[in-house]
């Protein structure tokens, strides 16, 4: 996609990593709906630990906004 751009990178644990790619204008309102969706998918995968024992790897979401 054209303007592309990466916002962050990081790392989340010795095994995982994350990019956050961007397009557009990125602002308060949009970080706020990006940390809105990662709880989300956080409540979700914590419902699916509570169901299972074992942890299954997350689901790769796309989100376009």
């Amino acid at each position: 996609m054209a303007g592309e751009r990466e916002l962050t990178t990081g790392l989340l644990s010795k095994n995982a990593n994350f990019r956050l790619i961007v397009s557009g204008d990125i602002g308060v309102k949009e970080i706020e709906r990006l940390i809105a969706k990662l709880e989300l998918d956080k409540e979700i995968l914590a419902d699916h630990d509570d169901e299972d024992d074992e942890a299954a790897p997350l689901r790769q979401p796309f989100y376009k906004a």
